[in-house]
């Protein structure tokens, strides 16, 4: 058996090396085309809290520089017929106050229906600029006409302004 040349094992050494480089450059690639090494940008939309009514989507958007609306859907998951009155939804997002709600009362708010809801915020902060995260703490006033009580469902909806 002869012996190995220098250059073969030179070469074996370099081609081990290069295949591995090319697995952790394509691994590399792929992570970052998945954003896992995205830092910053659009926050997720997403809500907490709430009990019997809740937001099936919202958003907010800027109007002008100190203006808003945060614009929702909301939808009755109590199971029963709920009455929603008119202007009875409204927001604090982080200290400054949005307020107003639907137009028109519901006298039967039925269960899954969606009802639109356009918040007026006014006064935002400086720093509620487009793609940033806003934070607002919603509160949805509601009558449940089988036993007459009041009921509030309280939570927070948040994401990036639009």
């Amino acid at each position: 058996m002869s012996k190995p040349k220098k250059s073969q094992a030179a070469v074996e050494y370099v081609m081990t090396y290069g295949w591995a480089i090319l697995v952790i450059l394509i691994v590399g690639v792929m992570m970052w085309q998945l954003g896992i090494f995205k830092i910053g940008g659009q926050t997720a939309p997403g809500s907490r809290g709430f009990s019997q009514i809740r937001p099936l989507d919202w958003s907010l958007k800027k109007i002008s520089a100190t203006d808003g609306t945060l614009d929702m859907i909301v939808v009755n998951d109590a199971g029963v017929i709920l009455q929603l009155p008119a202007n009875s939804v409204f927001a604090a997002v982080d200290l400054v106050n949005c307020s107003t709600g639907p137009a028109t009362a519901y006298t039967k708010f039925r269960p899954g229906q969606t009802i639109p809801v356009t918040l007026t915020c006014q006064n935002l902060p400086a720093e509620y600029q487009t793609g940033e995260y806003y934070r607002a703490t919603v509160v949805i006033n509601y009558i449940n006409p089988a036993s007459g009580l009041n009921h509030s469902s309280v939570g927070i909806v948040f994401g990036g302004v639009e």
